[in-house]
């Protein structure tokens, strides 16, 4: 059964997560990019990959100067707006809607103005 705690001013309720989650460190990081890079089983590395969200070693570990995950914290944009982007992209060139009645040309860029931002 899973129990939640409740916030007593704003009747809240916060489930906590039942699994244990280690905070990455800097040497965790690089082990763990070295055991993706030597394995040699591509079904097990896509697994690996999908479950650290490390692909591999980078070269920026030969910068003495930076510690793993420590010096790159989530930004704002990757926080909460991943996916927006492409969202956005297809409100703007008109291939958001799948209905014509939805569409509203207001907001849609133009050929000419999509090629003078250089796509």
């Amino acid at each position: 059964m899973i129990k939640g705690t409740c916030h007593p001013s704003n009747k809240h309720i916060y489930y906590p997560s039942s699994a244990f989650c280690n905070i990455r460190n800097h040497d965790d990081t690089i082990n763990m990019g070295k055991l993706i890079e030597e394995e040699t089983n591509k079904d097990r590395k896509d697994e690996m990959i999908r479950e650290t969200g490390i692909k591999g070693s980078s070269e920026l570990l030969k910068l003495q100067t930076l510690l793993f995950p420590w010096s790159f914290p989530t930004d704002i944009m990757h926080l909460f707006f991943e996916n927006v982007a492409p969202s956005m992209y297809a409100h703007w060139s008109g291939k958001f809607f799948y209905n014509n009645l939805l569409l509203s040309s207001d907001y849609e860029l133009s050929k000419s103005q999509w090629e003078s931002i250089g796509i």
